[in-house]
């Protein structure tokens, strides 16, 4: 934290514990009921309703055959029998059968996910005994406190480390956010699972001022504990983005700790490693599950290497409808010119020049301004006299710029699945970029007006 707040360590942990169940509890709100008007109402209701009936399945399969039962897999069910067809999602009937006491004749697994939210939330509803519509209420409110627990919990961290005003920013993009505000909620999403990974490195190196083998120790055990529970969770959607998510952090420390070469080559490869062992045991659990549903574990061999195909580069012909005919640059293009907040959700615009240029917010404008802050800031701090402070912006920018290829790696690399799901994956900009983005908005002001108080405290 900056020379500016001088607080003790007692009272730095109690101001922190504050900061991260105000901002939890607001953005967990937001999360839960569109309390804070940032997205169109209708949008918040509808938004991934498809996806949040596959759990609402499990739960329907859970209670009529056991919560292992076709490998405790999420899924969909129809009550007559007929096969599921997943380009005309049966959504609403999952809803229907579950709050009516129903049961499925036919069940399709959904084999690209783990499903432990699915487990989870039949366990629990196995122990409750509530009325179905109250059950899912709670389920869905216990999904938005965990996400706003865990961005919560980013906001807390840049508090410690840069500062309330900072801190303060991150805050506000967060909870500005349209798309944090519709996935932060939905059970399917587990919004808070993809930051489980980055909050273990944040935390977990925040103190560590050199790197030996117990920090080493500690990180590798830790991230990979976190990303298997990521991948449990949220399957393997988004996984290159959590990886490099999960890697920001420790770009950051490289920088703010004066880490030697040696010292940053081993926090890398740590934590590149244990990424890798998490998602390796995760896909055997995966695996394991298919295999109970199918009778063979190559069945699952097959069918990660086919999602793998039909989600990255294949011939058109062998995938219809899956996007691979549209180029990857066209399909970058596209999220970047995708709106980050539409101000028309909760003020009339005068006319439509402003509702349509001014009123929403672009992914690309976010992108240059944060670019233009970035460029405001380092010229700003090649002017401090505290080499610490140099240090955290610089930490601070290079951690920014490359947190932006946590969501380009999925752009990229996933390709198909990216050029299909234009109304969804939006929310991988938040995975960190925006709120590193809105930390260097934050630092900036906080160090312009710090600039401004140090030079009139030596006016004559």
């Amino acid at each position: 934290m900056t020379q500016r707040y001088r607080w003790s360590a007692g009272q730095r942990s109690a101001v922190a514990a504050v900061v991260w169940l105000v901002a939890s509890a607001c953005l967990a709100a937001g999360f839960r009921s569109n309390a804070w008007r940032v997205a169109d109402q209708r949008r918040f209701e509808r938004q991934n309703f498809g996806m949040e009936a596959h759990v609402v399945g499990r739960l329907v399969k859970s209670r009529q055959d056991g919560i292992l039962s076709a490998g405790g897999l999420l899924g969909l069910g129809t009550e007559d029998g007929r096969p599921i067809d997943w380009w005309d999602v049966p959504g609403r009937e999952q809803f229907d059968v579950y709050l009516g006491g129903g049961e499925f004749a036919a069940y399709e697994v959904y084999a690209s996910h783990p499903g432990g939210q699915g487990i989870l939330f039949s366990a629990l509803d196995g122990l409750t005994g509530a009325p179905p519509d109250l059950t899912l209420d709670v389920f869905r409110s216990i999904t938005a406190v965990l996400g706003g627990l865990a961005v919560g919990l980013v906001v807390t961290w840049f508090f410690l480390q840069f500062g309330p005003a900072t801190a303060g920013v991150v805050f506000l993009g967060a909870i500005g956010s349209s798309w944090l505000t519709v996935f932060g909620g939905k059970m399917f999403w587990a919004l808070w699972a993809f930051y489980v990974p980055m909050l273990t490195t944040m935390f977990c190196l925040r103190d560590a001022l050199h790197v030996n083998r117990r920090v080493l120790l500690r990180l590798g055990v830790l991230v990979c504990a976190a990303m298997f529970v990521k991948t449990l969770f949220t399957g393997y959607e988004y996984f290159t983005t959590a990886a490099v998510m999960a890697v920001v952090p420790v770009v950051h420390y490289c920088l703010r700790h004066g880490w030697t070469a040696g010292e940053r080559r081993a926090a890398l490869l740590v934590t590149v490693g244990a990424l890798g062992l998490a998602l390796a045991l995760a896909l055997a659990v995966l695996l394991i599950q298919i295999g109970a549903v199918r009778g063979s574990a190559w069945a699952g061999v097959d069918h990660v290497l086919d999602a793998l195909r039909k989600r990255t580069y294949a011939d058109p012909a062998d995938y219809a409808r899956m996007g691979h005919e549209v180029p990857v640059v066209e399909v970058v293009v596209g999220y970047l010119k995708a709106v980050w907040l539409d101000v028309n959700a909760f003020i009339r615009a005068p006319n439509d020049f402003v509702a349509w240029y001014l009123f929403r917010v672009r992914f690309a404008q976010l992108i240059a301004g944060f670019g233009l802050a970035s460029l405001l800031l380092l010229g700003l701090s090649r002017r401090e006299r505290d080499d610490d402070a140099r240090r955290v912006t610089a930490g601070l920018v290079a951690a920014t710029w490359f947190s932006l290829l946590a969501p380009l790696s999925w752009f990229v690399l996933f390709k198909a699945h990216s050029a299909i799901h234009v109304g969804m994956n939006q929310i991988a900009w938040h995975m960190p970029f925006v709120l590193f983005g809105f930390a260097v908005v934050g630092r900036l002001l906080d160090r312009s007006v710090a600039r401004a108080v140090a030079r009139d405290d030596v006016a004559p």
